[in-house]
């Protein structure tokens, strides 16, 4: 016993000292352990370079002198993701975390390589410092490899993210700054101690950054000068000079990307070899690399360790492997197919029996295909309460852990082979309502459906242990105890605009469309989308998936009505609907009237009417998001709109009343929408963030719109000018 508790005490003693490896440089931990063990005498001093002078006590910390040393040749550098928050302001917050962690992990690895000792991370803000603890006379050329070497990984590693962090990861980039000068480096004791570096070295890198360019690493003309001495004078092109907050104007230049710097060796590579001098220059691109001393910390060259160490801390799956190879279309298929394989495995877990038996599950398929009339169209299979099975705690508790799951192979590959399928049921050419907008309505869609599970399994685990599933619940409604409504959910939002022509019904209608007279004039697009994907579905080859969804007649119906219910809630023109719509959400939310209602029915009616509007929000999700995320899909609507009337497919010029129109958009349909969120109870802090982002969203667009919309028009009109020279 007495050997386990040393055991245990001593890997805790090893745990805080990696904790305080991590944190401090070696030269300051030591002296902190030394203040630890009371072995370092009080004093008044601050070293510089290896000598000491006077400096005040620092207060409350008189019994020991302060931990901080100035050093006089340093490089300072600041990272930035550019487009972070905008990108934040759509994902889960575990996301927003493991992005964080996998690219600050990367950036980690190469301060290893090149001496560079990470300072501190804000944010989004990556801070590193070379030429401390320990002085070195090229912490510029090192410095300035860090960075070259972090502005060439980053859009691989972000491309391979984007198979498990889902749309516009992979257009995320860094920023670089960079400023070379003294600085005054230390522990600032106290509560939460940490290791700073202060002074205007400092203060002049992070503004380098700040008034730099995305996928650029500007540095001034100090850190300049220290890479020209260094023979790293081709590495710069003078940017010029550029008006800097709080110091005016500056000199600063651009360094030389590592892309850039193949191009060039390239070009100069085939100049020598045109002339006969055989091999390309004295030195080559990677000897530009290779040329650091002996105490760099690892000897293999940069394309080693992009290769294999970023493979080695990025553990995703098989499927995202090759990502930074694929289109963007197909790291988005990749995504939606993790979203929805992980589903999937929450259906299978849930079930309590398998289907081995094809030939029954075929039959019933065929028997349920029957009974869908030809004369009825999707629109008229829509119900107004669609029923959600309850489970007992005890049946709840006996379900498989998902993470046990393992999908069969011929199962995922049909998969995929679907949401391949449904994608390119989506035209490209249509500049909003194609499949990138539709993985983005699918990412909303289940940052929500994860806010209610959140919420739910925080209730499960304080409630009685005999509570009923509704009970449990909550809120939800028994959404979150059914997988196969989640599955539907999701999925639809996948499907809800496939095979979209770009202009809205009314135009369908007034070109009379040939899909007018077979839906009868209503809903044309979104019962058009249930139709070709179901078709789509139901194909031979997709058998083994579809015992995957759904293993009964009953399960089969509930997904078929969910993927109903759920497109037809997309149409958001038809009056018609939204009046029901608003009737419904009036009796499941009425309190007065509620208290008449039967609890299954009134709960049936509640989640049905809930994930309405679930997919009503996330399908115009971009409004409740921050204005970057905004203003990129209102641009790409207003392209569509405008391509449409340069087309002659629409009545007026939707320039002329675009700016009025987001007002009101925003005044009678998103604020109240997103109002209905927050009182509806269910997605917890997710409804009130989505309602201060469309808020905001909407005053800044007060201001600013008029000006935007003039800039959209600037650009759409001289396409359409240029189109037409070019014919």
């Amino acid at each position: 016993m007495v050997a386990r508790r040393q055991k245990k005490v001593m890997k805790r003693v090893d745990t805080q000292h990696k904790l305080v490896s991590d944190m401090f440089p070696e030269k300051f931990r030591d002296r902190l352990y030394k203040l630890g063990d009371g072995s370092d005498a009080a004093s008044d001093t601050m070293s510089v370079g290896g000598s000491e002078w006077a400096t005040s006590i620092t207060p409350g910390f008189k019994s020991s002198r302060p931990i901080a040393d100035l050093f006089l040749d340093t490089t300072v550098i600041f990272i930035d993701i550019a487009g972070f928050t905008a990108w934040s302001s759509a994902r889960k917050p575990t996301q927003v975390f493991m992005l964080l962690e996998r690219l600050y992990s990367s950036f980690d690895k190469l301060c290893h390589r090149y001496g560079v000792f990470k300072v501190e991370t804000v944010g989004d803000c990556f801070v590193g410092v070379c030429g401390l603890p320990e002085p070195r006379k090229d912490h510029a050329v090192r410095c300035a490899k860090f960075a070259r070497e972090a502005l060439a990984i980053t859009p691989r590693l972000l491309a391979k993210l984007e198979i498990t962090m889902g749309p516009d990861t992979s257009d995320l980039s860094v920023r670089i700054g960079m400023h070379s000068g003294q600085v005054t480096a230390g522990v600032l004791r106290g509560e939460r101690s940490r290791f700073q570096l202060f002074g205007d070295t400092v203060n002049v890198a992070s503004r380098m950054e700040t008034s730099g360019l995305r996928e650029h690493i500007q540095v001034s003309a100090t850190t300049a000068a220290q890479l020209t001495e260094h023979g790293r004078k081709k590495w710069l092109k003078q940017r010029g000079e550029i008006a800097i907050p709080g110091k005016g104007m500056m000199k600063t230049y651009w360094l030389e990307t590592k892309a850039e710097s193949e191009a060039r060796h390239k070009k100069l590579n085939m100049a020598n070899s045109e002339h006969g001098h055989g091999k390309a220059s004295s030195v080559s691109f990677n000897d530009e690399f290779a040329n650091l001393d002996s105490s760099t910390h690892s000897g293999a060259s940069s394309e080693s360790f992009f290769d294999d160490d970023i493979d080695d801390f990025d553990q995703l799956d098989q499927s995202g492997k090759n990502a930074a190879g694929l289109s963007k279309t197909q790291r988005l298929i990749e995504w939606n197919v993790e979203v929805l394989k992980g589903l999937l495995k929450q259906v299978v877990a849930a079930r309590k029996h398998e289907t081995t038996n094809l030939e029954p599950f075929v039959q019933m398929e065929k028997k349920f295909q029957r009974g869908m009339s030809e004369d009825k169209t999707v629109l008229e299979e829509f119900v107004e309460i669609i029923s959600l099975p309850t489970v007992s705690l005890k049946d709840l508790r006996k379900r498989k852990d998902p993470n046990d799951i393992l999908l069969p192979t011929d199962v995922v590959d049909q998969l995929r082979s679907v949401v391949s399928a449904i994608a390119s049921c989506y035209d490209m050419d249509v500049p909003f309502h194609n499949f990138e907008h539709a993985s983005h309505v699918t990412a909303s869609v289940a940052k929500l459906l994860s806010r209610i599970t959140t919420s739910d399994s925080t209730q499960q685990t304080s409630g009685p242990q005999d509570l009923h599933t509704e009970d449990i619940a909550g809120h939800s409604y028994g959404i979150t105890s059914d997988p196969l409504t989640q599955f539907a959910v999701v999925f639809s939002a996948i499907i809800h605009d496939a095979g979209h022509y770009g202009v809205p019904n009314a135009q369908l209608v007034a070109e009379n469309d040939p899909m007018v007279t077979k839906y009868k004039g209503k809903s044309m697009a979104e019962q058009n989308s249930v139709d070709i994907v179901w078709d789509l579905l139901m194909k031979p080859e997709y058998a083994s998936l579809r015992t995957c969804i759904y293993s009964t007649d009953e399960e089969m119906r509930r997904f078929r009505q969910l993927l109903v219910n759920v497109v037809m809630a997309t149409d958001i023109a038809d009056k018609e609907l939204g009046a029901l719509r608003k009737a419904r959400w009036n009796v499941a939310f009425d309190k007065t009237e509620n208290e008449m209602l039967s609890s299954d029915l009134d709960r049936n009616r509640k989640a049905t009417i809930v994930i309405e509007h679930l997919i009503q929000a996330s399908d115009v999700s971009h409004t409740m998001q921050h204005w970057q995320v905004y203003i990129k899909w209102n641009e790409k609507f207003f392209a569509e709109c405008y391509k449409a009337w340069q087309e002659g497919r629409a009545e007026k010029d939707p320039s002329l009343s675009w700016y009025e129109g987001e007002i009101g958009f925003f005044d009678f349909y998103i604020i109240p929408l997103a109002k209905k969120l927050d009182s509806c109870g269910v997605f917890g802090v997710s409804s009130h963030e989505y309602l201060n982002y469309a808020i905001a969203n909407r005053d800044e667009w007060k201001q600013k719109g008029e000006s935007i919309v003039a800039g959209y028009l600037k650009k759409y009109r001289i396409k359409k000018t240029n189109t037409e020279e070019d014919i």
